[in-house]
């Protein structure tokens, strides 16, 4: 047996063990919510950047860059909407008072773990760091992060009526079907993401909830969806578990001038 093949054995296996293992390492243990983000999502991050290491600081850029305002902007949304809550943090402080340390770190993390994700099992292209195309996501994000921040700071009302509704339709499906529509080539591989990510999402969903890691509050909220004997919202079911996978590897794949569109 080639080592080549051995290594895509040990992809399917340890792709399929490692999240048994942390929800079982989760549960026996009860983690802090930073430590359990860990143990989900750190391993997979690095057995990824192990097995193509090429375009490490490519993902690692867009995740930073991308993540991290997209982070801060709908914890704050929701957070002032009250759909949702963290009630614990490591950390002695919180980002505009507002956002755990620990959610930013899981924006990052899972991003960086489907786009690693996305190159080493179906994409296999070599590409800059970061492509001419990219300024145009990088450039308006900056703006509105901007603009956002400026708001904060000069204590505008940002609470928005049915916030994670409206800022997940948005952010996360318009451009999900928008980019599948110009490109439907694409839709067996994000199906492919998807589905591998809904149900790592779902597990890590119900150790949060488990755990208390974070609370839904919102009454503003659509409607809730029963999950292992608790309940989770239908916005988060949707907008996180489902597509945030994909939504990723829109704006991916949608600002990355090399990347091969017509087929995955």
């Amino acid at each position: 047996m080639s080592s080549r093949s051995t290594l895509r054995q040990w992809d399917t296996i340890l792709f399929i063990a490692l999240p048994v293992i942390a929800t079982s390492i989760t549960l026996a243990t009860k983690p802090p919510y930073l430590v359990a983000i860990l143990l989900f999502f750190a391993p997979l991050a690095l057995w990824l950047s192990y097995r193509t290491p090429g375009p490490i600081v490519r993902a690692a850029v867009f995740s930073l860059c991308a993540a991290l305002p997209a982070g801060i902007i709908t914890n704050v949304l929701g957070v002032q909407d009250r759909a949702w809550n963290v009630p614990n943090t490591l950390f002695p402080f919180r980002v505009l008072g507002i956002v755990p340390i620990e959610d930013l770190v899981l924006f990052v993390l899972l991003a960086y773990t489907i786009v690693m994700f996305h190159e080493h099992f179906l994409h296999k292209s070599h590409r800059t760091i970061a492509d001419h195309k990219m300024k145009y996501l990088l450039i308006p994000l900056f703006l509105v992060f901007s603009a956002f921040l400026i708001a904060v700071a000069s204590d505008v009302e940002a609470t928005i009526p049915y916030a994670y509704l409206w800022f997940s339709t948005l952010l996360v499906a318009v451009p999900v079907f928008a980019y599948l529509a110009a490109f439907p080539t694409h839709i067996s591989h994000y199906i492919k993401v998807g589905a591998y990510f809904s149900a790592l999402l779902l597990l890590f969903e119900f150790v949060g909830l488990h755990f208390r890691y974070w609370v839904f509050t919102g009454e503003r909220l659509v409607g809730w969806i029963p999950l292992l004997g608790f309940r989770i919202p239908v916005e988060e079911f949707i907008f996180w578990c489902v597509l945030s996978s994909v939504a990723i590897l829109s704006y991916y794949e949608f600002f990355d001038e090399k990347g091969d569109k017509k087929a995955l």
